[in-house]
């Protein structure tokens, strides 16, 4: 009996042991990671289906560090910083407007409120009607001078904007655009192509005659900013300065802003006569009279009365005289030079008077010839008028 007690037991147990080896033992799960979403480099090109809407907000770097730093320097004619930059904007902006550059219309800034993609795109429009797009040409009113142009335009209607330039900075080739701030329901960031009037879309790519391409990523994800005109004028003067394209403003007919008609040629002015010539008859005399004639002028201290004179005509045996005489008198009536001339031996008399003292002089001639005299003078300075003395 005991034997069969202690045989059942090992069978149980032999049982029991082939059970646990069948046996699988599963461990618990492990908690499972989450893989971090890859991000893009700051000038890495999101692809299509991952760029954001305009309606993101897209951080973009500034160009303080460009204007600041002569080396680069595209156009190599850098102005020394913004505060040369403004003054070169200021006096150029005086011969279109008695208006600062950025002012702003308060009928038209009330009108596109409140500032949304909608009303941007009413400007636009309204733009358009405009011949700005077709009057592009490159190197004269191309991106550059249409994206400053445009940022102004914004400006008076209550947008802010800035000018963005892409790719590279420190060179001439690229392109320029404009990036709008629109404050409503929150600050957005849109990217308007100042050449075509036109916000570019997901997807969109747009070519140019000069070979720049630029993607939807180009206009929000690239570029170096420049905040103002003055900004850009100081980066690259003869770059942004849309206000010396004359032709092209006046074709745009742009409200607000008034033109100056294109100057003509004016021709070259007479040069102020240096030499006065004086030439008049003295009339003859009878006996124990004498002819006069005078001028006088106000001259400064330092002036030189210079020249010559001549008073001929036929002389006469019956003549009282054969003598003239030429005298300047100074302001007190005082006699500063005296020169005498005969008819029959000489011709002309050359006279050269520094001035010592403001005031009154006075050139005057006399003969005693019964015949009349020609009196011809030549003399500098100019403008000494006639007077009736003695």
């Amino acid at each position: 009996m005991f034997k069969r007690i202690v045989i059942l037991v090992c069978l149980f147990l032999a049982a029991i042991l082939t059970l646990i080896s069948c046996i699988t033992v599963t461990p618990p799960a492990s908690t499972p990671t989450t893989e971090q979403p890859q991000t893009h480099e700051e000038n890495s090109t999101p692809s299509p289906e991952t760029t954001p809407a305009p309606t993101q907000e897209v951080p973009l770097p500034r160009i303080e560090s460009f204007v600041a730093d002569p080396s680069y320097n595209p156009g190599g004619s850098r102005l020394s910083g913004l505060s040369d930059a403004k003054i070169v904007v200021d006096t150029a902006w005086q011969r279109l407007s008695d208006q600062s550059y950025y002012y702003t219309i308060p009928a038209l800034t009330d009108r596109y409120k409140p500032y949304d993609t909608t009303q941007l795109q009413k400007v636009l429009d309204e733009l358009k009607k405009t011949s700005w797009v077709s009057l592009f040409k490159a190197n004269y009113f191309d991106c550059s001078d249409m994206s400053a142009l445009l940022q102004r335009e914004l400006a008076i209607r209550g947008f802010e904007s800035w000018i963005v330039i892409g790719k590279d900075p420190t060179v001439r080739s690229g392109h320029a655009w404009l990036v709008v701030f629109l404050r409503s329901p929150s600050i957005r960031l849109v990217p308007v192509e100042a050449t075509a009037l036109v916000i570019p879309q997901p997807g969109q790519t747009f070519r140019f005659s000069s070979g720049v391409v630029q993607t939807y990523e180009d206009y929000t994800r690239q570029g170096w900013v420049l905040q103002d005109i003055y900004q850009a004028i100081s980066w690259w003067g003869g770059e942004f300065d849309w206000w010396n394209r004359t032709d092209i403003l006046q074709k745009l007919s742009l409200p607000t802003i008034v033109t100056p008609s294109i100057p003509t040629p004016t021709p070259t002015p007479t040069p102020t006569p240096t030499t006065q010539h004086l030439e008049t008859p003295m009339q003859g005399v009878s006996i124990l009279q004498i002819s006069y004639m005078n001028y006088t002028k106000y001259l400064q201290a330092g002036d030189i009365i210079d020249g010559v004179i001549q008073l001929t005509g036929p002389s006469l045996n019956i003549d009282n005289s054969y003598q003239w005489t030429f005298q300047i008198l100074g302001p007190g009536g005082e006699s500063i030079k005296v020169l005498t001339g005969d008819f029959r031996t000489t011709s002309s008399l050359q006279f050269h008077v520094p001035v010592s003292y403001a005031g009154t002089y006075r050139i005057k001639v006399t003969h005693q010839s019964i015949s009349t005299k020609t009196l011809s003078i030549d003399l500098t300075p100019p403008g000494w008028g006639y007077v009736d003395l003695k």
